[in-house]
């Protein structure tokens, strides 16, 4: 009977103990770092809270992988010495594949090609012509297109800031995600037009982890599994209007 008895205890404490570790696993939270200023990717909302394409992916990698996530805003320039400085786990915001970041850091399966890019100028400018001098974000995928063209190229660390600068004539234009552009347009249509418009960006964007994470199988695994089910096309398909594809080249 005691040893029954004692039989019966260690099972429950067992039993708890296997329960405790699987919850405690399933309730794992991740940080992912994004720069909240880039729509359609990622914006705040007029109450402040998380929106666009990598929001809502975010979320639903999240609740595919069993994972808590938050979200910590940081400066585009400074997210891959974040990351290696910890103050968060993950950077999610648009951030494009490029041969100089894998140096630094580890991504993800790729979840969207690059979208399509045009330059936003003054309404009335002169065209943009050989020699002009172009604004992009700095280290972006857009930043890597104008490299190849025979415009002068000046960076900055925001979005915003070079729009500022194309307001104030110290550019000629700034070059960015069509999308995005768009949207500025929308708002502004007396001071802004598009010009050079459905340039292709060659590349993919993924999530980016520190080298030494073990973050990469459980958030491949998830993604893979949100682009075989259609989740992936269906956000694309919200955010971008069905302009482009899922990497995998899926419609």
């Amino acid at each position: 009977m005691k040893i029954a008895s004692l039989a019966l205890v260690v099972a429950v404490l067992a039993g708890g103990f296997v329960n405790d570790f699987v919850n405690s696993a399933a309730a794992q939270t991740v940080r992912f770092g994004t720069v909240a200023e880039y729509p359609p990717y990622n914006f705040l909302d007029s109450e402040g809270e998380l929106q666009g394409f990598d929001a809502d992916l975010g979320k639903a990698i999240c609740a595919r992988a069993a994972l808590n996530c938050d979200w910590v805003l940081a400066p585009w320039p400074e997210l891959i010495s974040q990351l290696g400085d910890s103050e968060f786990d993950a950077i999610m915001t648009g951030f494009g594949v490029t041969e100089a970041r894998k140096l630094q850091i580890n991504f993800s399966t790729p979840y969207i090609s690059a979208q399509k890019a045009a330059v936003l100028t003054l309404k009335g400018a002169a065209d943009l012509s050989s020699g002009a001098t172009v604004g992009v974000e700095i280290n972006s995928l857009q930043a890597d297109y104008v490299r190849q063209t025979d415009w002068n190229t000046r960076q900055f660390d925001t979005p915003s800031a070079g729009i500022m600068a194309v307001l104030d004539r110290s550019i000629s234009g700034f070059l960015a995600n069509q999308a995005y552009l768009q949207a500025i347009i929308a708002n502004t249509p007396d001071t802004f037009i598009l010009v050079n418009k459905d340039i292709p960006i060659e590349g993919e964007i993924g999530i980016g982890v520190a080298k030494s994470s073990s973050l990469l199988p459980t958030l491949n695994a998830a993604i893979t599994s949100l682009q075989a089910d259609g989740t992936i096309d269906t956000l694309i398909s919200r955010w971008f209007k069905g302009e482009n594809q899922t990497a995998d080249g899926a419609d």
